[in-house]
C-alpha cells in the first residue's frame, strides 16, 4: 500500500510540474471543419478506375492549418520487372492504405541515376512538388503489400514499385506543406463522378488537374543569353517518328526546352541562334554495351577512364553503359558517373556494372556477389554464361537475377547459345547482351522475351573483331578512323603484324565466328520483326581491335545489313538503348525535358546509315564539344 501511495504521489507531482510548464499554443487550424469521405464514394472511384483504366483519381483536396491534405484512389497495373520509376518528393509525404491487389514496394534514400524533376512539369507545380526521379533504389527496404496494409512514405524518401502481381489499388493520403494543390470539395467530387474521369484532377503522378487555382509556379526562366536555338535543321527525334524539316531545337539549362517547326517554337529575344540549315540532328548515340578497359597506359585510373569517354564522345557516342569494368576500376567509374550529375561534361556519360560475374557454384555466392556490387553503387549487374562446363547452373544464376532485382538493379547476361538464352529469359534476365549465334531463335524464345520485355543487343562488331584482322582491314586508312590514331596506334601496330594475321587465318575459332555472325544477323532480323526491344551495343573497349567510338558506327552499318531500316537502327541506338537501360526519362530522344545530348550530321542517315560518320558537331548537356572535326 505504501508503494502504491508513493507511486501515485509521483504521478501527481509530475502532472503538476507539466501543468506549470504548459504553454497556451494556438491551434494551427482554429475552428476548421472535419472532412468525411464515405466508403461508398471511395468504392465508386475504385469501380470507375477499373472500368476506364484510370491511374490516379483525386477525391478530396483540403487545407488543414499549415498543410494541404489530399485523398485519392490509385490503381497501378501489373509489373513483372523493376521499372525506372523511382520518385522522391522534397516536401510531400504520402500514406498508402491497400484496398485490393498485391505489390512489392521499395523505400529508401539512396537513389540510382537521380535526376531533378523539371520545375515546369504540371505534377511538380500542382501535385508532387519539387523532388527527384531515379532509376532504382540502392539498399532499400522491401515491403510486400497486401489488402489492409498501410505504409507511410516521408518526404525525402524514394519509393518504387518493383513488382505488381496483377494490379494494386490503394487509398493515398498526401500531406503537402506548400498548400498549392487545387481544392476539391465533396460537391466537386460528386460532379466528377458523373464523368468518365479522364480529365479530372488526380491525386498523384500522372494526373491532370483541371482549373488549377494555385501553384508553385514555374521556375524562373533562364536569361535569354543562356538559351540556344538550333534552327533550320532536319530533326530525327529518336522515337521512329518522321523527321521534322526546317525545325528548331530550343536548349536551356542543358535540356531541350522545345522542338518543332515554324511558330511551334518561340525563340526568346536575345537567345543565341545557331544556323543548322542543311544539317540533320539526331539524339546523341547510346552504346548499351561498352567497356573502359582499352587504355593500357600507366596513367591514373580516373584519367584513363575519362580519356576513353572523351574518345566515345568525339564520335558522337554521348552515353556508354559499361557492362563490366576492369577488376580495380569500379570505384573510380562510379565516381565519374556521380560527377556527371553536376557541372559541364566534355566526355560521354557513363553508367556502370562491375566486373562480370561468372562460374559461381552456389546461390549464396551469387547473392553475395550481387550485394557487393550493389553496395559499391553499380547501376546494373553483368554476368557470363558461356555454354562451358564451369557455368553457373540455372538455380545459381536465377538467384543472382533475383537478388539483383531485390537490390533494385537490372541483370544483363553474356551468352552465345539458344538454350542458354531460353534459360536466362525464364529466370528473369533483363538484357541479352550478345547475339544468339548457334541456331535460329524460335518462337518459344521470342514469346518469352516479349512477355518479359527483355532487351536484345547484337554486338556484331565483337564478332567482326575476331576475324577481320586476318588481313589489314581497309578501315585502317579511313579518315574517320584515323582521326583517333593517337589512341588506336598501339593496337593498329599489333594487328598489322603479318604473323598475327596469318595466325588469325589459321585459327578455326576465328573462321567459325564468320558463320556465327551470319547466324546472329538472321536472328536480329527475326527478333526485330517480332517487335523485340533492340539496342545498339558493341562490346568495344575490351578485346584487341574493338575500337571505342569508331566501331559504334560500324555496328550501325551491320545492323542495316542485317535487314533493319536506317530508322530502326537509329532508334536502337537512341530511344531503344535508353529504354532498355532505364535511362529514357532523361536521354534517348529529342523531346522537351530531355537532356540536350545531340549529334549534328552533315548528311542524312536515313538515306545512308554511314552518314552518321559525317559529324558536324556533338553536344552534351546543351554544350557543343570541341570535336576532332571542328578543332
Amino acid at each position: 500500500m505504501k508503494h502504491a501511495l508513493m507511486g501515485a504521489g509521483a504521478i501527481i507531482f509530475t502532472l503538476a510540474v507539466l501543468s506549470a510548464q504548459e504553454k497556451d499554443y494556438a491551434p494551427s487550424c482554429k475552428m476548421c471543419p472535419g472532412t468525411y469521405v464515405p466508403n461508398t464514394e471511395i468504392q465508386a472511384y475504385v469501380k470507375r478506375g477499373y472500368a476506364n483504366q484510370l491511374t490516379d483519381q483525386g477525391i478530396r483536396q483540403v487545407d488543414i492549418g499549415k498543410v494541404n491534405v489530399g485523398v485519392a484512389v490509385v490503381t497501378r497495373s501489373k509489373i513483372d520487372n523493376p521499372q525506372a520509376n523511382v520518385a522522391e518528393h522534397d516536401l510531400v509525404s504520402e500514406v498508402y492504405h491497400v484496398i485490393d491487389g498485391a505489390a512489392t514496394l521499395v523505400l529508401g534514400p539512396d537513389l540510382v541515376g537521380k535526376e531533378r524533376r523539371p520545375s515546369t512539369e504540371t505534377t511538380v507545380r500542382l501535385l508532387n512538388g519539387p523532388g527527384n526521379n531515379a532509376v532504382a533504389i540502392r539498399n532499400g527496404t522491401v515491403y510486400e503489400l497486401k489488402p489492409g496494409d498501410v505504409v507511410i512514405i516521408p518526404a525525402g524518401t524514394g519509393h518504387q514499385f518493383t513488382k505488381i502481381d496483377d494490379h494494386i489499388t490503394y487509398l493515398m493520403i498526401r500531406v503537402d506543406p506548400d498548400k498549392v494543390t487545387p481544392h476539391k470539395t465533396e460537391a466537386d467530387s460528386k460532379a466528377d463522378l458523373l464523368t468518365d474521369g479522364r480529365t479530372s484532377a488526380g491525386g498523384g503522378a500522372g494526373a491532370t488537374p483541371t482549373a488549377p487555382a494555385r501553384g508553385r509556379g514555374s521556375a524562373a526562366q533562364p536569361p535569354a543569353g543562356g538559351t540556344v536555338a538550333l534552327t533550320g535543321a532536319r530533326v530525327i527525334n529518336g522515337t521512329g517518328a518522321a523527321p521534322l524539316e526546317q525545325a528548331t531545337i530550343l536548349i536551356a539549362n542543358g535540356r531541350i526546352e522545345g522542338v518543332g517547326t515554324g511558330a511551334a517554337v518561340n525563340i526568346p529575344a536575345g537567345a543565341t541562334r545557331v544556323d543548322m540549315s542543311g544539317k540533320t540532328i539526331v539524339p546523341g548515340l547510346i552504346n548499351a554495351h561498352g567497356h573502359l578497359n582499352a587504355d593500357q597506359s600507366t596513367r591514373p585510373i580516373p584519367e584513363k577512364l575519362a580519356g576513353q569517354l572523351r574518345v566515345y564522345a568525339d564520335y558522337g557516342i554521348t552515353t556508354v553503359v559499361v557492362l563490366g569494368t576492369g577488376p580495380k576500376d569500379l570505384e573510380d567509374a562510379v565516381k565519374l558517373r556521380d560527377a556527371q550529375e553536376s557541372g559541364t561534361l566534355d566526355r560521354a556519360r557513363l553508367y556502370v556494372a562491375g566486373p562480370s560475374i561468372r562460374d559461381l557454384k552456389t546461390a549464396e555466392e551469387a547473392r553475395a556477389a550481387v550485394d557487393r556490387y550493389a553496395d559499391a553503387k553499380a547501376d546494373i549487374i553483368k554476368f557470363h554464361i558461356t555454354g562451358g562446363p564451369n557455368d553457373m547452373t540455372p538455380a545459381v544464376y536465377g538467384a543472382l537475377i533475383d537478388q539483383a532485382h531485390k537490390r533494385g538493379l537490372r541483370a544483363a547476361a553474356h551468352l552465345y547459345y539458344l538454350k542458354d538464352a531460353k534459360g536466362l529469359v525464364n529466370a528473369g534476365v533483363d538484357v541479352i547482351a550478345h547475339s544468339v549465334r548457334d541456331q535460329d531463335v524460335d518462337q518459344a524464345l521470342i514469346a518469352g522475351i516479349k512477355r518479359r520485355n527483355v532487351g536484345y543487343i547484337p554486338t556484331f562488331t565483337r564478332d567482326l573483331a575476331q576475324f577481320v584482322y586476318e588481313a589489314t582491314p581497309a578501315f585502317f586508312t579511313d579518315p574517320f578512323f584515323v582521326r583517333h590514331i593517337a589512341d588506336y596506334r598501339r593496337e593498329v601496330t599489333t594487328l598489322s603484324d603479318p604473323a598475327l594475321q596469318e595466325k588469325t587465318r589459321n585459327n578455326k575459332e576465328a573462321q567459325n565466328i564468320k558463320v556465327a555472325m551470319q547466324q546472329g544477323s538472321r536472328n536480329l532480323k527475326t527478333l526485330s520483326d517480332a517487335g523485340v526491344l533492340i539496342a545498339m551495343g558493341t562490346d568495344t573497349g575490351t578485346n584487341l581491335g574493338q575500337w571505342q567510338g569508331y566501331f559504334e558506327h560500324v555496328e550501325l552499318e551491320y545492323m542495316v545489313k542485317a535487314g533493319l531500316t536506317p530508322m530502326q537502327t537509329l532508334v536502337a541506338a537512341t530511344a531503344g538503348a535508353a529504354q532498355m537501360m532505364k535511362l529514357d526519362r532523361q536521354l534517348g530522344t529529342i523531346q522537351p525535358g530531355k537532356r540536350a545530348d545531340l549529334l549534328v550530321l552533315n548528311g542524312n542517315p536515313l538515306t545512308d546509315i554511314k552518314n552518321t560518320r559525317q559529324i558536324h558537331s556533338v553536344w552534351i548537356g546543351g554544350r557543343r564539344l570541341a570535336t576532332s572535326s571542328t578543332k
